[in-house]
């Protein structure tokens, strides 16, 4: 093996284990909805709307136990933490490079899906949310999007 070949290989596996991670505490935070609440009516009512406006978007539409699971009645952890400064100042550093940093591109999809949910679990924030992507930096980032 050559050194370029084991340093591309270094990489990959490094880049490997930070999505993992990523993918893992994103897992471990999620689903946390009390049984009764995933299988409530309104949850179930509006798992369905929100697929709906997926679909409309053309986004990937989950099931409707993953949702219920994920966002209950309230919207779980997303309508939670919309309008926590802790939140935006960390979405302006990671997007909107606030620091000087490099700026990061977010993949539009990404924005549209947070926008759908926001709009089924808790509109009243939908606007703010909104405002606050305005002016970040988005490009396609994610494979086949």
């Amino acid at each position: 093996m050559t050194y370029t070949t084991i340093r591309s290989r270094r990489w990959l596996i490094v880049a490997a284990v930070a999505v993992l991670t990523l993918f893992g505490t994103a897992c471990s935070s999620g689903g946390t909805t009390q049984k009764s609440e995933v299988d409530d009516p309104q949850s179930q009512q509006l798992a369905g709307e929100l697929q709906q406006k997926l679909k409309a978007e053309g986004l990937p539409v989950p099931a409707t136990q993953t949702l219920t699971q994920l966002y209950g009645t309230d919207g779980g952890v997303t309508c939670t933490t919309a309008e926590s400064e802790f939140q935006t100042f960390n979405s302006a550093v990671g997007f909107g490079s606030a620091s000087g940093r490099r700026p990061v591109f977010i993949d539009p999809q990404v924005l549209k899906y947070d926008a759908a949910v926001l709009s089924v679990y808790c509109p009243d924030v939908l606007s703010e949310f909104q405002e606050l992507v305005k002016g970040w930096q988005t490009a396609a980032t994610i494979p086949g999007s």
